[in-house]
């Protein structure tokens, strides 16, 4: 594949407030700006707040939340200086990946504690200016505030290590047109009417983001590892999609991460609870509808790949299974009538050779099996390469690859009412029983 790496080096020279805005130079990478300290990226195609068909991973985790194609970089425990490098794999990479990777992988290794052991403090402020109407001068507002805290260390022997994280961050957000924020919602109210909020039809410009991890280590040997992450973020701001418009969102997350690799057989185990804040005055909501909403969710990933190796006819073979799942809740709001039945599951297996039929050119083979419950559907993600490397730096690549990317929950699932028109409410709805060609009934609820 097309790939980048950014070392160290590289990243600890870059001023960037968060760790998406240090891809921003990449070829082949996009990065949108959705707000003062807000970012999405994406790698050949298109992308929305939150959702891109890009899988972003930290330390061999999936940070994309199952079902959602979700990712916000504000409430993952991305560190700035907590990473090692960074690897940006271009192309479609379902045969290795998974379903939904359609695009590329961006990977981010962070910084175990027996190579960069100590203690790290960054702060950072800043800002944007603005035009006074009455001088004509420009104002610098310092509105941006971000402080990372790293401490890490090993025992002699370098077998055990631990490190652990802390962020801060807040900042306030872009203005919007007067003409826009005049449809905003006076006051928030829940699904069965009662008011939670007022925010009197103005635009919430805070945001702040926090959060706090911590990883153990135990290696050993050269032969065995065993890594344990866990971790918990808080974020709050709003948000702008093309299918509900200004919103506001609170969010908390925790996780949990085990990963073992003894010789050959690596395995790992992902946990995540999402979860929108709770208390009527934090509470997320569409700006034009006034509708308190969020997505809430409970998320596993299973991982378990062996190695063989075959001399006699140079090749190598990987064979591996997986399964992710998620189990939303929205307390009726966001999806509505599906809340009983919105789980959203995907179980795969795969396997990868290389075969060195010379010195300069290998053949590279892969293939993918997933299985859809949700929608009744499977996928079978092929990948063929045959690379020629005449030197070190430079190399032919003849590929092909095959990509599936499976509707989201919010596709299927979503029922919200997402603006206000003064007599009604316009809704969208989710094709979770899918009109198609050959089934073209649909219903309309006036």
């Amino acid at each position: 594949s097309s790939i980048t790496v950014i070392g160290a080096k590289e990243i600890e020279n870059k001023s960037a407030f968060n760790a998406m805005a240090i891809l921003d130079d990449v070829l082949g990478v996009q990065v949108d700006k959705q707000g003062a300290n807000r970012t999405n990226v994406s790698l050949r195609d298109n992308v929305d707040i939150f959702t891109t068909s890009t899988l972003i991973m930290l330390d061999y985790r999936t940070m994309n939340l199952a079902g959602l194609n979700f990712f916000d970089a504000d409430a993952s425990n991305l560190s700035n200086i907590d990473l090692e490098r960074i690897e940006v794999v271009r192309g479609p990479a379902s045969a290795l990946y998974g379903p939904g990777v359609g695009a590329g992988v961006i990977h981010y290794l962070s910084k175990d504690p027996f190579k960069h052991p100590g203690t790290t403090i960054l702060l950072q402020s800043g800002g944007f200016e603005k035009k006074d109407k009455k001088s004509f001068l420009m104002n610098f507002d310092l509105n941006m505030f971000k402080m990372s805290f790293r401490h890490a260390a090993s025992n002699d022997e370098k077998t055990f290590g631990y490190k652990f994280n802390l962020k801060y961050a807040e900042n306030e957000d872009f203005d919007l047109p007067e003409s826009t924020v005049a449809q905003f919602a006076d006051d928030i109210k829940d699904v069965s009417g009662r008011v939670v909020r007022s925010i009197g039809g103005k635009w919430q410009e805070r945001a702040a983001a926090r959060g706090a991890d911590a990883t153990l280590y135990y290696r050993p040997s050269n032969d065995f590892s065993l890594t344990l992450t866990s971790g918990i973020n808080e974020t709050a701001g709003n948000f702008l999609t093309g299918s509900t418009g200004e919103s506001r969102a609170t969010n908390r997350q925790a996780f949990f991460q085990a990963r073992m690799q003894s010789k050959n057989l690596f395995a790992q185990w992902n946990w995540a609870d999402s979860s929108p804040h709770k208390a009527d005055q934090y509470a997320g909501f569409g700006y034009r509808s006034g509708v308190a909403n969020g997505v809430g969710s409970k998320q596993t990933q299973l991982q378990v790949q062996y190695e063989l190796s075959f001399d006699q006819i140079n090749t190598d073979l990987s064979i591996g299974v997986e399964h992710s799942g998620a189990a939303f809740e929205t307390n009726g709001s966001t999806y509505g009538r599906n809340e009983n039945d919105d789980d959203y599951r995907v179980y795969g297996a795969y396997f990868s050779t290389k075969t060195d039929l010379s010195k300069k050119l290998n053949l590279q083979l892969a293939g993918r099996y997933d299985k859809f419950p949700t929608i009744g559907e499977a996928s079978f993600s092929p990948r063929a390469a045959l690379v020629f490397k005449p030197s070190n730096r430079h190399s032919l690549r003849l590929t092909f690859n095959k990509a599936y990317v499976a509707p989201s929950a919010l596709n299927l699932f979503v029922d919200l009412a997402v603006q206000d028109i003064g007599y009604g409410s316009v809704w969208i709805y989710g094709n979770r029983d899918a009109q198609t060609f050959n089934n073209i009934q649909t219903t309309w609820l006036v």
